[in-house]
């Protein structure tokens, strides 16, 4: 079997807008277990570990760890990627929550049936294809060679869709990469083609949800169209941006 973790990032400043995400994460994580086992990183962010963030995550078997530096969400996964020894490590933000029992067994699952590789809940196509770094797993050694420090947030937008986007390195090294649903285990190029999924439907898909998932659920008709055309990569390059802009200002303008 695999050793995996799973790590969580617990934003520790401005616990106001912060500890409820917090508290949905532990409420769910309870009431749909992961159903495999694994280790549970909680990981306190731009703040020291302290008493208000052990008695908010008191209710789950986890440990603790601190990343006091920058670069955001990912810039924390990859600082723990230089300390966990296991052979899947799953990353996920503040704002995850669950649905669904046993979204950590799905993911294992995939990760030995296809072998190495980088595996996400969702996967974009949004300014360039790329695995959503919301919800993502991969071998952790791995992890550790990409060259690039993430410690500020354009970093991040780098890492994740930009110039030096993480999914493109990991396939020009000679890895897969894959989009995990609740129905199947797919490959780039039909990241886009399930029913459900990020930005689509009703996402029901979605092995685990996220601030990106609610804000589409809760948009209107004509902004969800919008959302989705996005993650389809519809508005890339210069006729995409026109075609958006079409969208946006001219089309919705008479659909009114």
């Amino acid at each position: 079997m695999l050793k995996t973790t799973f790590v969580y990032l617990h934003i520790a400043e401005k616990p106001e807008e912060f500890v409820p995400y917090s508290k949905r994460f532990v409420d769910t994580y309870l009431q749909f277990p992961p159903g495999i086992e694994h280790e549970l990183i909680v990981v306190s962010c731009a703040g020291v570990l302290n008493r208000q963030t052990e008695d908010i995550f008191a209710p789950l078997n986890c440990k603790f760890d601190e990343y006091l530096e920058g670069g955001w969400d990912i810039g924390a996964h990859q600082f723990m990627a230089g300390r966990v020894d296991s052979d899947f490590m799953v990353c996920c933000t503040s704002r995850t929550y669950f649905w669904k029992a046993n979204w950590l067994k799905r993911f294992v699952a995939a990760r030995e049936q296809q072998g190495e590789g980088l595996y996400g809940a969702a996967g974009s196509y949004e300014i360039s294809p790329h695995i959503r770094t919301c919800f993502y797993g991969v071998n952790p050694k791995i992890y550790r060679e990409f060259p690039h420090k993430i410690n500020s947030r354009p970093r991040g937008v780098y890492f994740e869709r930009g110039k030096w986007n993480f999914t493109t390195w990991f396939e020009e090294r000679g890895g897969r990469t894959w989009m995990v649903t609740w129905d199947g285990v797919y490959p780039k190029s039909e990241w886009r083609s399930p029913e459900n999924i990020f930005r689509r439907g009703d996402q029901t898909n979605l092995v685990a949800w996220d601030k990106h998932s609610k804000a589409y659920a809760q948009a209107t008709p004509g902004q969800r169209k919008e959302l989705e055309n996005q993650a389809d990569g519809l508005y890339c390059g210069y006729l995409g941006k026109f075609r958006h802009f079409c969208d946006r200002y001219v089309f919705r303008k008479f659909k009114r």
